[in-house]
């Protein structure tokens, strides 16, 4: 029903919005996970 009035958002949007909150709670909690650093050949 939703989906068919227009009133969800795209599967990317909610990706992205899930990925904000994941980094904010992470800030919040201490327990932010560090990336590696890409390791390039040049």
């Amino acid at each position: 029903m939703l989906n068919e009035d227009g009133l969800l958002p795209e599967i990317t949007e909610l990706k992205e919005v899930y990925n904000s909150l994941d980094a904010l709670h992470q800030l919040l909690t201490g327990k932010v996970k560090k990336k590696p650093k890409p390791e390039f050949d040049d």
